[in-house]
């Protein structure tokens, strides 16, 4: 079931990421700069983005939801496969190349097997291992959303992100006698679990969950969460204010997204095909982003906020354009 707020959505969050990641030799820099103090309260609220990402997928799912009999889920996952994580793999071979072809190490079998397994050689890849592993779950979170209340799942689920964000490195830590160190916690699905169950939940009562995002106490919310947000940065309640912010932002971005649907712009081809390549546009501007470091922001400026005036617009630019001519001309 197509829904045009959720294809606006889709494009903004692909916006959000990029603007993360060109942001980043800023928010690395001193913070007692002018481009930090600038740069830092949007690059943070722009971190909704990957939750997002991931709320959309399991909203996308639950629309689309079907019974899943032993067949058709294999023919789901065989699908899922090929969409998600072939073109990953692609891109993780590029980006590899172009990290040996800098100098930044030699070429090794198993070291590039393991950087396509954990999705650690590029800042992003991350997201391809956590997405694979919720519809690999999907009949079972679909089962739990059917056999238990919306309340109770969503409280649940919400519990389990919540810990397991915050502390599962230290529970696995102490549980093994100190000796084993956790660090794939941003990839494991249960630091992430709620957002996937909460679209998942938002498309089993859609119609309820627009006039939900429509409601100016969960606007309200949203910017109370994300001055907290902004301000717990650094501290031990970081992750827990993140999570608050991001479920009431995103029903914000869905309300956003509906209310500028109307316009011209988002019915045209231009606009179809970004959409289209979004996937592909989020696994290549990292490295469209290196490419521009190296041969151009390098040649102009290393001041960061004229530096990253430099490299987001024409990331933007170099991104969604090349993408959307391939996707026309497909």
């Amino acid at each position: 079931m197509r829904k045009q707020e959720l294809n606006i959505l889709n494009v903004i969050l692909c916006v959000l990421v990029i603007f993360i990641h060109a942001s980043g030799a800023v928010i690395s820099g001193p913070e007692d700069s002018i481009a930090y103090k600038t740069i830092f309260p949007l690059w943070n609220l722009a971190t909704v983005a990957v939750p997002a990402f991931i709320f959309l997928s399991g909203l996308k799912s639950g629309l689309n939801a079907e019974e899943f009999t032993l067949k058709s889920y294999g023919i789901f996952v065989v699908k899922k496969f090929k969409k998600i994580y072939l073109p990953y793999l692609v891109w993780v071979v590029l980006y590899y190349l172009w990290f040996i072809s800098q100098g930044y190490f030699a070429f090794s079998g198993l070291e590039l097997l393991k950087y396509i397994l954990n999705g650690t050689l590029a800042a992003h890849f991350y997201f391809v291992i956590i997405i694979m592993q919720f519809y690999l779950l999907l009949p079972i979170i679909l089962k739990a959303t059917d056999k238990f209340s919306s309340i109770t799942v969503l409280g649940v689920t919400f519990l389990t992100t919540a810990i397991c964000e915050q502390f599962l490195p230290t529970i696995i830590y102490n549980l093994s006698d100190r000796k084993l160190n956790f660090v794939y916690n941003d990839r494991l699905f249960l630091s992430y679990l709620f957002y996937y169950v909460f679209g998942i939940i938002s498309a089993k009562n859609y119609d309820k969950f627009v006039k939900f995002c429509k409601n100016k106490l969960v606007l309200s919310s949203c910017i109370i969460m994300g001055v907290l947000f902004c301000i717990s940065y650094k501290s031990p309640f970081y992750n827990i204010s993140k999570l608050f912010f991001c479920t009431f932002a995103i029903p914000c971005l869905i309300a956003f997204s509906r209310r500028i649907s109307s316009f011209k712009m988002f019915r045209t081809k231009a606009f179809k095909a970004i959409n289209s390549a979004t996937y592909n546009i989020y696994l290549s501007h990292l490295l469209i982003m290196q490419i521009i470091d190296t041969y151009v922001v390098s040649a102009i400026s290393e001041r960061l906020l004229v530096s990253f005036c430099i490299r987001f617009p024409l990331l933007l630019i170099l991104s969604f354009g090349l993408w959307s001519l391939r996707v026309k001309k497909m």
